[in-house]
């Protein structure tokens, strides 16, 4: 990309019963990448993968922000995906629209949409935009 965008769309495509929560990080994590600091970051896709259990969730950081001290003190096997995602929450705000209920979501650091055409309120107001079909897959960067 020439240069980073105030809103990434960003999208999974495949069959929703074999996406991971890791290729969801990994999704944001792209486009964490290429939109602007406190940016807007939408994930479109139809993926409702298996998240750590309410218990494990709630010993999780309410922010962000110490995510790093976090995870030095609850190792996981998914550590990778839970940076990832921490992350791109650090970096913008996340709008998900998945097969995760709105609750986990939140919990997650997103916030929940019920349909694609919600991202049209996104980038309406915004100078730049930037698509990611399957962001998953992709490996964006602002060249400079």
């Amino acid at each position: 990309m020439p240069r980073s965008a105030d809103v990434v769309i960003a999208g999974i495509s495949g069959d929703p019963a074999r996406q991971s929560i890791a290729d969801v990080a990994r999704a944001l994590a792209c486009a964490a990448r290429v939109v602007r600091p406190q940016g807007r970051i939408a994930l479109l896709c139809a993926a409702a993968p298996a998240v750590a259990p309410t218990s494990s969730r709630s010993a999780a950081p309410r922010r962000p922000t110490p995510c790093s001290l976090f995870l030095k003190e609850h190792a996981a096997p998914d550590m990778q995906a839970v940076f990832e995602w921490a992350s791109a929450a650090r970096q913008a705000t996340i709008y998900l629209l998945s097969g995760l209920p709105d609750e986990t979501a939140e919990e997650l650091f997103a916030v929940p949409m019920d349909h694609a055409r919600q991202v049209q309120r996104l980038v309406e107001t915004v100078e730049s935009c930037i698509v990611l079909p399957d962001a998953h897959k992709t490996m964006a960067v602002i060249r400079e």
